[in-house]
């Protein structure tokens, strides 16, 4: 019934500690899976404001794939442009036990 658990982890800076989180799909609330193509499992955004010129921009989303119809909900798209760079970004996939199955590097992504 689950196909995969995404986590995408867009970064703006060049460091983030991962926290310890157990994606198992089997974790997921039936009330949530009801009629659902994924769920939302972590939907984070953190802005540090270093000076009136600099900032820090992390974002971090879980995100569990149920069928092929929320296969689109697991994309990623990051914006930037000449006052916003991507210093980092990167995934992970998981399957339906919470066990990371791949990693997404920043030269598999293509910039469009």
């Amino acid at each position: 019934m689950y196909k995969t658990l995404i986590i995408f982890t867009f970064l703006f800076i060049p460091l983030i500690i991962w926290a310890q989180n157990d994606y198992a799909a089997d974790l997921i609330d039936e009330e949530l899976l009801e009629n659902a193509h994924a769920v939302i499992r972590k939907d984070e955004t953190k802005l540090w404001i270093h000076s009136d010129s600099r900032a820090t921009l992390t974002v971090s989303r879980a995100i569990t794939v149920l069928d092929s119809d929320g296969v689109g909900m697991g994309a990623v798209v990051a914006y930037y442009d000449d006052f916003r760079k991507i210093i980092e970004i990167g995934g992970l996939i998981y399957d339906e036990d919470g066990k990371v199955m791949q990693k997404i590097k920043k030269k598999d992504f293509e910039d469009i």
